[in-house]
């Protein structure tokens, strides 16, 4: 999706108002290890020319702001290939007398990060360089800082939070800096030492409930300093785990989990993930049409569900039931007692909507707890489920017990790395090729661009695909039964010898040339509505949702029309050349004649909508059937044993 950001320092963000000249900013603590001598932090510019739409409202507020951008700038960057070869020069200096400055492209493996990396060079906080083993940055005021990339600990769904150690060569002080999400950070935060930090605790988790009230996606961002002795002992840990060829992985999350730990908090940001247009338009008219909506993602509860919100997926007059447990008799107790009030509800199903999040998802996917029955039970009562903090992998589970259990078909839709697994479970994928990378696009069966074409994409050509081929199936079962009769009848007056009165060479050509073409006309370009009609009607998708068109007993009423329609065709032809003394083949002939014939009326009856297409396929066949027989009888008029 396309995303706009805010970022958000805890002290949060008002209107600009040029910072008070006589004050003397004071340099935070955490950048404390830039080179000796460097010049202190200055406050931002406030005239237009020189800083962001948004700017801090005083100068402790913007400095604590540069003070988490900071790192947040250097931590964001490893997941950057900045291009530093190509460069665009922007149209207004970020710094008095720095016309025509010239800014370096940045390419990141997710929005968010370049989101991030761009708001931090908004206040003049710039990624200069980014190399594996060292990263330049600039600060407002300083000259250019390079720093030695010792260590990243990338990302992981199990951990939720990434690292990056830094070495100061000037000083050789060396940090760590995390980024990650509130859940997975605040348990590795240090006890506050001291009222301040006591304060900027209590401010930035205020602040992440704000946000995320606000739809915001929210990350948490914290340091800790390493002295030579702790650095030095991790890293021996840390490089035997990586050389280790048994229980890697193990070894690896440990080693992560020791230096993560002890940290000191930074503050927090807020991303504003923008809904792409048409968004809350396309979810409406889906589930008008009679589609369950399930949205996973990633987000917090509150973001998720303010997202929900605006996104249509719920509204005021539903019932929201949310499933937070912490333990698993706690989820099948809150399950049971949804499910029971449920039952007994005066509410429609249409009323209610279930958000369940990660942790209550743990109990609820593990075959050993038994509650999975249970839980998909509760959400046959709601119209919608949004779960939140759900793992890449808990997304795939869900996809795959929806389809056992319920035994419903599956779509998947997502924009990114994460969803891949879930796209590769559900029964058909759909990836959205856009700021998040291709790897959902590669993954899936269908690529858009834009999510509202998803609505077009069911609505419109699930509908005819599935009228249309439905249709064609029954057609080949009717004409191939009804061909098939014919020549049965046949065996009651020759003995049941096995012979056919039709030629070889008619009977092989039959379903190869002469009655092909219409039938595949028929299921690639036959509409039975207009497109228009079937937007603005979302209801008429049940067609397909049901499988109106083909039943279990249509299979069976194609058999006892072609029994009918061969009952005719034989007899009458039997009938009209009784007396006669007409030959075997002559009389064949006519008989697949008239097959032919009738199996083609039959498909004009069955299209729906003449194109071009439709009526060169009928011509054609017509015209392939006699211009064979044309040439066949001219060519083999005295071959034995065939048609004269």
């Amino acid at each position: 999706p396309s995303l706009e950001s805010t970022v958000s320092s805890t002290a949060g963000l008002t209107t600009p108002q040029p910072p008070p000249q006589h004050q003397q900013p004071k340099r935070p603590k955490f950048l404390d290890f830039l080179p000796a001598g460097a010049r202190p932090l200055s406050p931002i510019q406030s005239s237009p020319d020189t800083s962001p739409n948004d700017s801090p409202a005083s100068t402790h507020r913007s400095l604590r702001l540069s003070a988490i951008l900071n790192p947040l700038s250097r931590l964001t960057s490893y997941y950057s290939s900045t291009s530093l070869s190509k460069t665009s020069r922007c149209n207004t200096p970020t710094a008095p007398g720095g016309a025509g400055e010239i800014r370096p492209i940045y390419e990141a493996e997710s929005p968010d990060e370049l989101a991030l990396v761009d708001a931090a060079y908004a206040y003049n906080i710039k990624l200069i360089a980014r190399a594996p083993q060292h990263i330049t940055v600039q600060l407002p005021g300083d000259k250019e800082s390079q720093y030695q990339v010792l260590h990243v600990l990338p990302f992981d769904s199990v951990r939720k939070r990434m690292s990056i150690v830094l070495k100061n060569p000037t000083t050789g002080g060396v940090t760590l800096y995390c980024k990650g999400a509130d859940t997975s950070m605040f348990p590795r935060i240090a006890r506050p030492r001291n009222q301040e930090e006591q304060t900027l605790l209590d401010t930035t988790q205020q602040n992440l409930e704000t946000y995320s009230q606000q739809g915001l996606r929210v990350l948490v961002m914290a340091s800790r300093e390493l002295s030579v002795d702790e650095y030095t002992d991790w890293s021996a840990q840390h490089t035997r785990a990586e050389n280790a060829l048994e229980k890697r992985d193990k070894l690896l999350m440990e080693s992560y989990n020791a230096i993560e730990t002890k940290m000191t908090l930074l503050g927090a940001t807020g991303i504003e993930d923008k809904l792409q247009e048409g968004v809350p338009d396309a979810i409406y008219r889906l589930r008008q049409a009679g589609i369950v909506v399930w949205v996973l993602t990633g987000d917090k509860q509150e973001t998720a569900i303010n997202i929900a919100f605006s996104c249509k997926l719920f509204n005021q007059n539903m019932e929201i039931i949310k499933l937070n447990s912490r333990s698993r008799d706690a989820a099948e107790s809150s399950i049971r007692n949804y499910l029971d009030q449920a039952k007994h509800s005066t509410r429609t199903r249409d009323k209610r909507a279930l958000v369940v999040d990660g942790k209550t998802l743990v109990y609820i996917l593990d075959k050993r707890a038994n509650i999975q029955e249970l839980f998909l039970e509760l959400t046959e009562q709601c119209c919608a489920v949004l779960g939140c903090r759900a793992t890449p992998l808990q997304k795939a589970y869900i996809v795959r017990i929806v389809k056992t259990e319920l035994k419903m078909h599956t779509l998947a839709i997502g924009d990114g790395a994460n969803d891949v697994s879930m796209i590769q479970t559900a029964d058909i994928g759909v990836g959205i090729s856009g700021q998040e990378g291709m790897q959902a696009v590669m993954a899936a069966d269908f690529a858009v661009t834009r999510f509202r074409f998803v609505e077009r994409l069911l609505l419109v050509h699930g509908h005819w695909c599935y009228d249309r081929l439905a249709r064609m199936v029954l057609h080949f079962f009717y004409k191939n039964a009804t061909f098939v009769f014919v020549c049965f009848w046949y065996q009651i007056f020759n003995g049941w010898s096995g012979q056919v009165m039709i030629d070889q060479m008619y009977l092989m050509l039959f379903n190869l040339l002469f009655t092909s073409l219409p039938p595949v006309a028929l299921g690639v370009f036959d509409r039975n509505a207009p497109a228009d009609l079937l937007i603005a009607k979302p209801k008429l998708y049940s067609v397909g949702r049901l499988s109106t068109v083909y039943k279990s007993y249509s299979f069976w009423i194609n058999m006892a029309e072609a029994l009918y329609q061969s009952v005719c065709l034989y007899f009458i032809a039997h009938g009209a050349y009784l007396s006669s003394n007409v030959g075997i083949w002559e009389w064949g002939t006519l008989v697949c004649s008239q097959c032919i014939a009738v199996m083609l009326v039959q498909l004009g009856v069955e299209t729906k909508s003449w194109t071009i297409v439709h009526w060169l396929s009928m011509l054609i066949s017509v015209g392939l059937y006699l211009a064979f027989g044309l040439i066949y009888n001219a060519v083999c008029s005295e071959c034995p044993g065939l048609t004269n």
